[in-house]
């Protein structure tokens, strides 16, 4: 089975596990995981402004004092720091090199992942994974 294609199935499998699990309290918290989640199911793609509201059925004003009350970021920020932890836990969790998470996460390239990856955690890809990797012999 493609690797690609059974880490999107993982993803989607997670984003449904996690709205069964989600308290269901006031609209702001609905509205902020109906963004979160759409975000997250679309993580390799390039996405708007005007595609999430529309898609999520509310103007982008609202979408975007919704994200900002939220989380004090704007929309596209925080879609940027959701690849970021998205990143970090490929990285750390999953068999796939480099090339292959910059390609899951929808970067253009591997050096544009690198150098983005860089700029928001301040060391590359590789750095993180030599610092971070749990060794065999932790458990």
């Amino acid at each position: 089975i493609d690797p690609y294609a059974l880490q999107n199935i993982k993803n989607k499998l997670e984003l449904f596990l996690l709205d069964i699990i989600r308290p269901r309290v006031g609209y702001r918290q609905d509205g902020i995981h109906q963004v979160t989640d759409y975000m997250m199911a679309n993580m390799g793609r390039k996405l708007s402004l005007e595609e999430i509201s529309s898609e999520l059925g509310m103007s982008i004003s609202s979408l975007k004092r919704l994200v900002q009350e939220t989380y004090a970021k704007a929309p596209m920020e925080y879609f940027a720091e959701l690849k970021m932890e998205e990143a970090k836990r490929l990285i750390l969790h999953s068999a796939m090199n480099m090339t292959q998470i910059a390609q899951q996460l929808g970067f253009s390239s591997v050096h544009y992942f690198s150098r983005a990856f860089k700029q928001k955690t301040g060391s590359t890809p590789s750095q993180y994974q030599a610092a971070n990797k749990p060794s065999p012999n932790a458990y």
